[in-house]
């Protein structure tokens, strides 16, 4: 599907001409898409299964798209901050990985955060403040809710894999250290469970 195709479908719409630099050969770094399953459906009313729920990082832009009308269905933005891997979640929300680079850039947090939204409502939460598990990841972090009701969440950069059940409790953690003398971290990229 030709983003093109798209803001030519949605004309009134005008999230797409938010860009942070137009130096860059990717200005909107689109950097996931996923279709709405089958078995979600119903957690969602007013999306259909296969509608895609597609983010744009640079833009702090989540959106859902019909793949066949092209017709933006939902979209929302600010909530986090070069965001990475949305999820459809079981309970109807949404749920993504909040780097918060641009808070690094001013000064402020040094953590991720996973953010889940209503997107009847727009009313989002923190699921996993990131200050309180040590979580900071910059890029091609993941997470995913697993059928036991935990958050497995990999923290790229760091070389971590740790999963948290809902009391908040770290019930399993895994660090790819390679120099523990100097800190470095071999890139973890995903984890299945």
């Amino acid at each position: 599907i030709s983003m093109l195709d798209v803001r030519t479908a949605n004309p009134n719409t005008h999230i797409f001409d938010l860009q942070q630099s137009l130096d860059t050969a990717d200005p909107l770094h689109a950097n996931d898409v996923k279709p709405l399953p089958l078995h979600l459906a119903n957690a969602f009313p007013g999306f259909k299964p296969g509608d895609l729920l597609v983010s744009y990082n640079t833009t702090n832009l989540l959106f859902v798209v019909d793949p066949v009308s092209l017709k933006l269905k939902w979209w929302r933005m600010g909530s986090w901050d070069r965001q990475h891997d949305p999820n459809w979640n079981p309970d109807g929300s949404i749920s993504v990985l909040s780097n918060n680079t641009r808070e690094v850039e001013r000064g402020n947090r040094h953590h991720s955060d996973i953010v889940a939204i209503d997107p009847s409502i727009l009313d989002n939460r923190i699921l996993i403040h990131g200050r309180d598990y040590g979580f900071f990841c910059t890029f091609n972090g993941r997470h995913v809710l697993t059928d036991a009701g935990t958050l497995l969440i990999t923290s790229s950069t760091q070389g971590r894999v740790f999963e948290v059940d809902r009391a908040g409790r770290v019930v399993f953690d895994f660090v790819n250290l390679y120099d523990a003398e100097k800190q470095l971290y071999l890139h973890v990229s995903d984890a299945f469970y």
